[in-house]
């Protein structure tokens, strides 16, 4: 992030929007760099706008912006709901404890943006019975041709991995 932008975390466990605000940030940039701020996904993003009754931009909005494009943006309905008007977005617990020291690793986003992490247990406990019968069938083949080892079927993953995965 840089200077001057807020993050969720920062701003504690809850933070909480006014309708009109929050209908004008999601108008004044792309609706994943909004959620890169806020620390949830675009789709989380989305959701609220729906919930809220707040008009969001249509495909390609941003991209004919670029392109120099003059469009009008709509204004904002009252909502049906008294209620609707106050917006508030819980942290996660995740973001504020880990109980695990976890490896991180940065994952470039489909915006070129390399400010979010992925974050990645050292092991693995309690694992989904789906998952442990892929890792099962994956331990006992061999790498083809390229070094990959794969297995798909009823029950498990469809998965072609290299061997230091």
């Amino acid at each position: 992030m840089t200077d001057g932008e807020v993050s969720i975390l920062d701003m504690g466990p809850k933070v909480e929007f006014r309708r009109n605000d929050f209908f004008e940030m999601v108008w004044s940039e792309p609706m994943i760099k909004l959620a890169a701020k806020l620390q949830i996904s675009d789709v989380a993003v989305k959701k609220i706008c729906v919930k809220h009754e707040i008009p969001v931009p249509g495909l390609g909005y941003w991209a004919k912006i670029a392109a120099g494009h003059r469009l009008e943006r709509p204004k904002l309905p009252p909502p049906s709901k008294p209620q609707l008007d106050e917006i508030r977005i819980y942290g996660s617990p995740r973001a504020e404890s880990s109980e695990t020291d976890p490896v991180e690793s940065t994952s470039t986003a489909r915006d070129g943006h390399t400010d979010r992490k992925i974050v990645v247990a050292e092991t693995l406990e309690n694992p989904h019975s789906v998952v442990m019968a892929t890792f099962q069938k994956l331990k006992n083949r061999k790498p083809d041709d390229h070094g990959r080892l794969s297995c798909e079927g009823s029950g498990l993953f469809s998965v072609s991995v290299s061997l230091p995965s």
